[in-house]
């Protein structure tokens, strides 16, 4: 070799190791100032923390940055930040942090879902395995019968029992997901899957959540369950897996685990049984919870906003029949191209009610420099959707609900794209299907009933502004008053074959 070369990888090697170096000494993005050791701990915000992490986003800037006993977290407030860093450098930004609280064995053992898989050739497997049953056609041909069966399911429940409006938004979009997954039909009243599954979302969902130190500093899950502080143990050691093995045998009418196990051929890995079981409940666990959510928080506005709720009406009417025509029917796929104020609805509420506050957290798998600030391997990125979704750099009027921002020539940029369902090669493979049912159910909803206050023992409207808090994923509970639009329209609904 000559000396010429050898002074080029001399030059090369000391590029890089002087590059390397001054990389460490680049700072970290701005935030709170931490403590020593401990970090931030005491400044993690215990709820609504996804309005704490916006209110850090206008203080120190859309990239901003907490620490807690060495653990790195990032909080991404711009859909700039989001698309640069998840997306565009998505090869290096596609992992899941390891939290313990959702993922561990020892603790809730949701491990089992793609969807909070670390970047690896398993989770890769099961993606693929996802979008071989879960992509356009199937949805608009293979599933569309179940979709609309169970919605006129809700439909009649909510025409014999409107008092019990969450439990029967639940029954029905369970009947759905789990129909189309493994063919099974809900029980009537108390269903046991429904119940188990209701649970482990509810603890999923609250897992991700930096308040529980396990998820910083793991080697808290060996603290016993009566150690003082250690309420969050009792609160995670559900174990989910059951849930998906329950029903994984894909018997009934057909269905996705069924298609799936009957596709096997000989040369497939011997651990593609399992994959299809944990593919399936993946598939429960993010499109049942998800869809309740986002339907009780469009009731709620359509209650606080009658106008909104007749404009919805006035044109459906106009494609379907009015409530009081013999000719009246409920939708079908077909109409959704000419409901351009109900999709603008449906936007609406997924800007203003995303199923995720902070999104669900990435991890960079590498130390990565962005804008001058180091990003070290295997911090915490959150893109914080409700965050995005409220901001006044993309919406004008952001704690306005209003529709019409998605109507006209500048409409404002679609949630679906800017956070409600996540970033890069972790984006929500399950959209479309949620997309679809969102309006199907919408539409059917705002034909056939009118959403309005309850009343008091005196006649007055009961106030349901508490329903309001900046909230995402389930807003509480409110009571309010189902009613149908006209006596044909209950003809209607009785007269399906789903009633």
């Amino acid at each position: 070799m000559s000396y010429i070369s050898y002074a080029w990888i001399l030059a090369a090697a000391s590029f890089i190791y002087y590059f390397l170096k001054d990389r460490h000494k680049l700072p970290l993005p701005p935030g709170p100032k931490p403590l020593p050791l401990i970090g931030n701990v005491f400044d993690m915000p215990t709820s609504y923390e996804y309005v704490k992490y916006a209110e850090w986003g206008d203080k120190y800037g859309d990239v901003a940055h907490v620490t807690a006993f060495g653990k790195h977290v990032i909080l991404l407030n711009s859909i700039k930040a989001c698309t640069e860093l998840l997306e565009q450098r998505s090869a290096i930004y596609s992992d899941r942090p390891v939290m313990p609280m959702v993922t561990d064995p020892m603790l809730m053992d949701a491990g089992w879902s793609f969807g909070l898989m670390r970047y690896s050739k398993r989770w890769i497997r099961h993606r693929r395995l996802f979008t071989q049953y879960i992509n356009p056609t199937t949805i608009t041909q293979v599933y569309a019968e179940r979709q609309t069966s169970s919605v006129r399911m809700l439909l009649g429940l909510l025409l014999s029992s409107p008092e019990n409006l969450k439990r029967n938004l639940t029954h029905a979009s369970a009947n759905l997901i789990l129909g189309i997954t493994y063919g099974y039909t809900v029980q009537s009243g108390h269903d046991p899957v429904i119940a188990v599954a209701e649970e482990v979302m509810v603890k999923v969902n609250e897992g991700f959540n930096p308040k529980y130190l396990v998820n910083l500093l793991p080697i808290l899950k060996y603290v016993p369950t009566w150690f003082p502080g250690a309420g969050w143990k009792r609160f995670a050691q559900l174990k989910t897996r059951p849930v998906g093995h329950r029903l994984a045998s894909g018997k009934g009418t057909a269905c996705i685990v069924q298609q799936a196990l009957a596709d096997r051929t000989e040369g497939d890995d011997p651990g593609i049984e399992n994959d299809i079981r944990e593919m399936a409940a993946t598939l429960y666990a993010a499109g049942s919870d998800t869809t309740v959510a986002v339907i009780h928080a469009l009731i709620l506005q359509l209650i606080l906003h009658p106008d909104i709720q007749k404009r919805a009406q006035l044109e459906l009417d106009s494609v379907v029949g009015s409530p009081d025509s013999p000719e009246f029917r409920l939708p079908t796929w077909e109409d959704r191209p000419r409901t351009l104020y109900l999709q603008a609805l449906i936007k609406e509420i997924l800007r203003w009610n995303p199923a995720s506050g902070t999104g669900i957290p990435h991890s960079v798998m590498e130390d990565d420099v962005y804008r001058g600030w180091r990003i070290p391997k295997g911090s915490i990125i959150f893109p914080n959707a409700w965050g995005l979704l409220r901001s006044e750099e993309y919406y004008k009027e952001p704690n306005v609900f209003k529709p019409e921002r998605f109507l006209g020539e500048n409409p404002e940029p679609d949630p679906s794209i800017s956070g409600a369902f996540g970033f890069g090669r972790r984006v929500c493979p399950g959209r479309l299907l949620a997309e679809n049912t969102l309006w199907l159910e919408s539409a059917c909803l705002l034909s056939a009933f009118n959403f309005s206050h309850a009343k008091d023992q005196n006649g007055k409207d009961i106030d349901i502004q508490y329903a309001t808090t900046p909230k995402a994923e389930h807003p509480p509970e409110f009571p309010c008053s189902i009613t149908p639009r006209s006596r044909n329209i209950e003809k209607v609904i009785k007269g399906t074959e789903f009633f």
